[in-house]
C-alpha cells in the first residue's frame, strides 16, 4: 500500500498547485474539487491508484494528472457530463 500512498502525495501536490481542494474521505479515498464542476476521485488499492475524473475543465488538467502518475500503477476513467 505504501507505493500507492507515495503516488498520492505527488498527485496531491500537483492538484494543489493548480488550485484543486481536497477532502479525505478515508485512508484510501480522496475527493478533489477543481473549479465549479470538476471532481476527481482518487482511491488507493494495494499499490494501484484508481482515478475518476468527472467533467474535466480542460485537457491540460487531465494531462497534468496523467504526467504525475506511473502508467503501470494507475487506472484512469474520464467521465463527462453536461453540468450547467
Amino acid at each position: 500500500m505504501s507505493g500507492g500512498i507515495g503516488i498520492i502525495g505527488e498527485l496531491r501536490g500537483k492538484l494543489s498547485e493548480i488550485g484543486c481542494r481536497n477532502t479525505e474521505l478515508s485512508q484510501r479515498l480522496e475527493l478533489y474539487y477543481c473549479g465549479d464542476s470538476t471532481v476527481i476521485m482518487v482511491e488507493v488499492f494495494k499499490d494501484t491508484v484508481l482515478i475518476d475524473i468527472v467533467n474535466p475543465l480542460t485537457d491540460e488538467l487531465v494531462e497534468d494528472v496523467i504526467r504525475v502518475l506511473p502508467p503501470r500503477k494507475t487506472m484512469i476513467r474520464i467521465l463527462e457530463r453536461g453540468f450547467t
